[in-house]
Formats: structure tokens, sequence, C-alpha cells
């Protein structure tokens, strides 16, 4: 609150250019995911196909290749695609429902520009090295991408002009952990593994290489999705050019950007050699549309490509001879049937093998597993279970109750050092299903809603939804958990939709909360401010030495914004000094007594990321500017680009009276060459006010492709518009809904010196009371109180003024202006 001696002393939208490769000012070198663009796609007649990057074009579609190992390849290979593009089914299968059109810098593709009637949707690729491990580059996934993507499998052209929009469940994964990873550099991979074993058709694990490295001038391909598109196979004249790194080679690969994670394979050999990292640009503005860029094919910078071996170590050889024993998941339900898999090199051919399966209650069973095929060494078999009271041991069923734990036990004759072993497996038997409560409706747009729930028990979540109760014709899950949040993307605006909640523990028990047989519902709103802008070369930066402030209201917006010119920092650059490595961010707790409210959800802790924002949930080590990656979380983006703290300047945190405020001063943009001159500088701050405002200000700004706005972190708007912040109005005039203050005669929203002195005047006086003639409506002293008492009388409500209302008058002097407020202590809020 300001203090009485201050007183005293007183008396329009711009369509994303979607698709936009970087320019040097924030990525230089560093390899960057493909952008896809948010033009809906419609099919066109095919085009033909001239020649594009290193010599001729060697790409050709999946239904073109008739090599069966490239099949096979090809079947093995995936596309990353964001769960918002995507609507899962109630049959478990997937519609890719948002397909884009192939666009770059806001353009379509020139006349004759290869594949530029097909749809995108893949922001990168991947490819399956394990039973349920996918590899793809470190810059596209991390733990982040769990809930907002998803591996699919089989996005293909299935002729010249019909691609596959629909996969069934076993062609669409999801990731669960992470178990190698570096996200740049020399060494950029991801290891995943995903949430059950791999078994789209046709899928292999590649054979990688171990050891050694391939030669210059060896032959190499690639498969994957250029540009987003659907897959693509390029084996041709292309081969290594140089191989002298330890982490990666150079080949003149025909790849692009959504070739990232793509596996690189030996033409000679079949073997794995590597994945697709980074490389030369790959397309040239043309003005009114874009081409690929052609060079020779031994021009250009080359793509880069880590070497399998960085990798190899956590991907196990499929000629390991220990035997291993599984359940087919850790828990089951009652009367559940149970899997058990054995995998024994040293048994291929032995065609069935016998094993003991025991539960704690005292039941004991011997059973038969089959190989599943000849020599495959791999044997199965599955138990009928009974929740029964009572065990009858060698009943063939196995007798279970909720509790039980069961083993399973097999004896190894001969593992890897030679000897006898006993190999086993446990699961817990679990009868009941998770109960659900808690159901809200945490966030809800024109095209995006958020609904959060709890379950008593660690369960997977899946919220099924649809324009009447019943018919949920369309699903969406989440991860396993007990605090759950579902997002759904690609709803209708105006509309209506029913939902209803499932949740799946571990053992398979299902829990349902339909709202007793009624079911959930929202609508829709008709149109929803992102408050967020792209800077790029179409858009040029124009925020220095503005301010915009974003105020919360409880409408479809969640924010009102307004901007004022400014020519210093409000909060002078000090206080606790973060130190950020390039790329890193750092955790900031908060008081317990003193959460923030953002989007409706309180937040106990936010991260402060080097890259010119501060997320809440999680960090982020993100570097594009790019909206995609902006909209995946929850996200105050003030300069979002590839910042670099940890050369020069200082990042600070500050906790004042009533806010939080971060400041980044002098910061540059990361540069590739090493070249910073003074010039490359930024300077901009964030603060996080008690009651939920938000205000940043901006000085100097060099980046010419930024991300400066707000994210709920409920993923990227299906057809997101860029807004312009320096048109916002001037804080000075915006307006707000609800009654003005009783001080505020002019009726602008502001209190002005005289009519503070009108509350001191009243304070000085013995009370006030209703006076209808005066330009207020009230008079000091008097004895008429048959009308409302003033807004300032707000704590008892006596007809008198006390010093601590009379200071919540000069707070609101003080401060930009006011607005009506529920839940504060006179139901009114200053504007800072």
């Amino acid at each position: 609150m300001f203090p009485l001696l201050t007183v005293l002393l007183a008396i329009m939208p711009l369509a994303v250019p979607a698709g936009e490769m970087p320019f040097g000012d924030c990525s230089c070198d560093k390899p960057e995911v493909t952008e896809i663009s948010d033009v809906p796609w419609e099919p066109l007649p095919p085009v033909s196909r001239p020649k594009v990057i290193y010599g001729s074009d060697d790409r050709i579609d999946v239904y073109a290749e008739t090599n069966p190992d490239k099949l096979t390849w090809a079947a093995s290979t995936c596309a990353l695609i964001y769960t918002s593009r995507l609507t899962e089914n109630t049959d478990g299968s997937y519609t890719l429902s948002a397909p884009a059109a192939y666009l770059r810098y806001g353009l379509p593709p020139c006349d004759g520009e290869p594949f530029g009637n097909q749809p995108t949707a893949p922001y990168c690729s991947g490819f399956m090295v394990g039973p349920d491990l996918i590899v793809t580059a470190g810059h596209c996934y991390n733990s982040t991408s769990f809930s907002n993507t998803r591996f699919v499998f089989g996005f293909h052209m299935l002729d010249a002009a019909t691609p596959r929009l629909t996969f069934v469940k076993e062609q669409v994964y999801r990731g669960i952990e992470i178990v190698s990873s570096q996200s740049t550099g020399s060494f950029d991979h991801c290891v995943v593994r995903v949430d059950r074993p791999i078994q789209a058709p046709g899928a292999q694990a590649f054979k990688i290489r171990r050891d050694g490295s391939i030669a210059p001038g060896e032959f190499v391909g690639v498969l994957g999705h250029p540009s987003g598109l659907p897959m693509k196979i390029a084996f041709g004249n292309t081969y290594v050019r140089s191989s002298v790194e330890t982490g990666f080679f150079v080949a003149n690969l025909d790849t692009y950007g959504g070739n990232s994670g793509s596996p690189v394979i030996n033409a000679a050999t079949g073997l794995l050699e590597g994945i697709l990292v980074r490389g030369d640009t790959d397309f040239i503005n043309r003005g009114t549309c874009f081409e690929s860029n052609v060079v020779p094919a031994d021009g250009g910078r080359g793509e880069d490509v880590t070497k399998a071996t960085v990798f190899a170590e956590v991907v196990p050889e499929e000629t390991a001879y220990s035997g291993t024993i599984a359940f087919d998941r850790g828990g089951y339900g009652c009367s559940v049937p149970i899997m058990i898999t054995v995998i024994d090199a040293d048994l291929a051919g032995t065609e069935s093998i016998l094993v003991i399966v025991e539960t704690s209650s005292g039941d004991l069973e011997t059973v038969e597993l089959i190989e599943d095929a000849p020599a495959s060494s791999r044997f199965n078999a599955t138990v009928e279970t009974d929740a029964a009271a009572a065990v009858f041991p060698g009943s063939a069923v196995l007798e279970v109750g909720h509790g039980d734990t069961v083993s399973v036990t097999y004896t190894d004759l001969e593992n890897e050092s030679g000897e006898s072993a006993e190999v086993s497996a446990t699961a817990i038997i679990d009868c009941y299903p998770p109960a659900i409560g808690g159901v809200t409706l945490s966030l809800l747009g024109a095209t995006q809603a958020q609904v959060q729930f709890t379950t008593d028990e660690p369960a997977r979540g899946t919220l099924r939804y649809g324009a009447s109760c019943g018919t949920l014709a369309f699903q969406t899950t989440g991860t396993t958990a007990v605090g759950h949040s579902i997002t759904l993307s690609g709803l209708a605006p105006d509309t209506r939709y029913y939902y209803a909640i499932e949740a799946v523990d571990g053992a398979g028990n299902a829990g349902v909360d339909d709202n007793a047989g009624a079911c959930y519902s929202f609508m829709t709103y008709s149109t929803q401010n992102h408050f967020t802008e792209y800077f790029n070369t179409s858009n040029l930066v124009d925020i220095e030495y503005l301010q915009v402030t974003y105020l919360p209201i409880d409408q479809p917006n969640r924010y009102q914004a307004c901007i004022s010119p400014v020519e210093a920092l409000p909060v002078p650059p000090g206080g606790e000094i973060i130190p950020l490595a390039d790329d890193g961010f750092e955790e900031i707790l908060l008081p317990s007594w003193r959460p923030f409210n953002y989007y409706g959800l309180e937040y106990d802790r936010f991260f402060i990321g080097a890259n010119g924002y501060i997320t809440f949930g999680q960090g982020d080590s993100t570097y594009q500017a790019l909206p995609s990656q902006h909209f995946l979380l929850p996200r105050i983006s003030a300069v979002m680009c590839d910042l670099n703290p940890s050369l020069r300047g200082t990042v600070y945190f500050t906790q004042l009276s009533d806010r939080y405020a971060v400041t980044f001063e002098n910061i540059p943009v990361y540069d590739g060459l090493g070249l910073y001159p003074p010039e490359n500088s930024h300077t901009f701050q964030i603060e996080l006010f008690f009651d939920g405002i938000i205000r940043v200000t901006w000085l100097e700004i060099a980046a010419t492709r930024a991300i400066a706005g707000l994210s709920s972190g409920a993923g990227t708007p299906v057809y997101f518009s860029s807004i312009k912040i320096s048109q916002f109005k001037d804080c000075g005039d915006i307006t707000h809904e609800g009654d003005f203050h009783s001080a505020d005669t002019s009726r602008d929203w502001k209190i002005s010196l005289a009519e503070l002195l009108r509350v001191i005047q009243f304070y000085n006086s013995s009370g006030f009371s209703c006076a209808p003639s005066t330009e207020d409506g009230y008079n000091p002293e008097g004895s008429a109180f048959d009308c409302t008492p003033h807004d300032s009388d707000y704590m008892a409500q006596d007809w008198t003024i006390s010093l601590n209302e009379l200071l919540r008058a000069i707070q609101f002097y003080n401060a930009r202006g006011y607005r009506p407020q529920s839940g504060t202590e006179d139901g009114f809020q200053p504007i800072p």
C-alpha cells in the first residue's frame, strides 16, 4: 500500500506465418522441430516433382516402394504428433483430426514443389529399437512430451492422393520414461520407453551399430516425415561426407525439419547408423510461395547424424541368452486372466516349457508355456483366475483374493554365466476399481477445455465426450496418476459437449463417473483471445519500451489486457541473482501463504527459463520461438527465443510486499558464430502480483523472431492467430464491468486528487451522511442514513471513514486505476 506521504506531496488479428524456419538471431546452429501450419489441409490433385536439396530429390512415398527391407524399415519408423491434432475414438483407434496444409513462411509451395498437395502433421520422426523403445532426436522430445505427444506408426500416403488419417490403437503409443537423452549438441538423442510393447503392423526393432563408425563415402538412406509430410523414403546418391566427430557424422541426405529423429540406415548392410538431427536451410522464400533449397550433391553444409553408438548401450541386444520371465502387467483384478511370458534364446525350438505359479493365499499351479512361433525363443500361456474363498492347488485355475501376491518361477538352466538360476516375477491382486472425485472444469475456451479430477489410487484416466450423453463418441486418455488433468483440443466453438470419466488402475479395474447417468457438460465459447504475439520478419518486434498489464476476469478470455509506454522497469533490477545455464531453468518456491493464481489454478512455485519465460508446473528448456512450443505448458513468455544468460547479463528474482518480479537485464540471444555485439541485448521484466495481476515490461529487444504472451498450457489452439500487443488499449482508457467506486464521481475508473480530497474531508469530519443533491451523494456530518454507505466505509460500515479506510482510497489514487473485484476487502482492486 502506498503511504499517506505520497498523496500529500502530490497534493487486429495477424495470421501466423506457420512453419517458418529459424532466423539467425534466435537459433543459428541449434536444431528445431517443424512448426506445422494452422491452415486446414484440403485434398488437391497430385503435382510434379522437380529437383531439390543435394542433387536430385531421392524421396519417394511408401506406396511407391517395392523393396521388402525398406518397407519393414518404414513400418518401424513413426511420427511424433501433438495430441491436439489427434482424436482418440472410443474403440481405441485414433483419427488425425487436424491435418494442416503444407505451408512455410505462411506461403504455399511454388508450382512443382514436390508433395505440395499432401497434408502435414508430425513435428519430428522416430523409430523402434526395442520391444518398447523408440529413439528420436533429443530436441524433439522430453518428459514434457509424455502428455502432449504420441508416437504414430503408419502415417503415409496410400496412393498419390490419399493419406492415411485413421490409425488402429496398435499404431499409437505414449512415452512413459526417458531412458537416455541429450537435447542438443554433438550427442543429440532421446531414447523413450513407451506405455506397452510395440505391435504396429510390420514393425521390427532396427539392428543398430554398436561399435566403430561408418566411413566417409559409404552410402546411407533415411526414412521419416520431412516438414511434417506423410512418410518418405530416401535412398540414392546420398553418402557420408565426414565421420571425424565422436558423436555425429555428416551426410548429404535429402532431409527437412520434420526428419529430425529419423533413422539413417547403411544402404549396404541395413544397420541403423544414427539419428538425423540437424542440417542445412530447407526452403527459400520466393515472396509469394516457397520452394526447396537446391544445392549440388557435394555442396551445402550437409546433414548431421548422431551416431548410433551414442545411445547403443541403453538399447538391449536381442541376442542376450539369460532367460527372462514376466507378467503382462503389474496387477490384476479378480477373475482376470493372467498372461505369463518367458524369453530364453537357449530354448529356441523347444516348443514348450513348465513354470510354477503360486499365490500368497496358498494356491499353486504348474503351467505349460508354448513357443509362439518355431524357434522364436518366446513362450506364452494364460492362467484363468477365480475370486474364491477356498483354494484348490492343481485345479488349473488360480484362486485369488484382494491383496494376494501372485508369483511365477522359472528355472533358467543356463544363463549368460553358464549357470543355472531361478528367475521370477510377481504381481498384486486388486479387486476394487478406483474411486473418482473432485471433477472440475478447470479451463474452458473456444476450441479447448480442461477437466481435472482425482482417484483414490494411481489410475489412468480417460475422458469420453460427445454431442450427447448417449453418444460419447470421442475420448482423450491421460497419464497414470492420482491427480488428473485432461485437456481436450479441436473442439467446435459455441457448442455443448457432454462427458464422463473412466479411471483404470494397474490391475485393470475400471471406475466410471458419469454424473449419475446425466453426464457432465460444458459449452465452448464462440471466440477466445490467447494474448500471444508471434514476432518474425513478417511481423517485426514493436514492443520496446512498452508495458502490458493482464487483469484476471471471470470471462472466456480469462484476462483483460492494456498497455502503457514506459521509460524504465517498474522494479529496479536487483534481488536474488538466478544463475541460468544456456537453455536452463531454475525453480522458485513460493511461500505457502502466497501462491500465484494463473488461468484459475493456484501454483506454489514457478520456473524461470533461460529463454525469456516463466512456466508453471514444471521447468522447460525450449529455445524455439514457435507457437507450438509456447502453448505446451502454462507459461508467461516475455521474450521467448534462444537467449543465453550464461554469456552476459543478469537474471534477478525479487519478492516485494505485493508481488514477485523476475528481471532479465542485458541478456543476449545465442549466436552459433560466437558474435555477441553490445546491441545484442534484451532487458525486460515479469511481475506477478499477489492478487493475480500480471505485468510485463520491455525495454531493449534485439531478437527478430520471438513469442510474447500467455499460455494456459492446453496446447496450441487448432487455428491460432497472433494478436498485436502494441494495439491493446491504453491502460488509461480501459473500462470494466460493475459499479464505480463512490469516490469516482467522474466515472473514469480512476481516483483523482479532487476525488481523494473529498474522502479525506469525510475522514476529517465526525462522519458522513446521505445527500442525494451533492456530486457524490454524501455530505460530511448530517443525520440522513437512508442510502448505501460510501464505498470507502467498508470495514464496519459505521458512517465514518477510518484511517485504514482512507489509506485504501489513497492506494487507489496512487495506482493507475481501479476495478471491481469480488473477494477483496472492499469489492475493488487497484490496477498497478
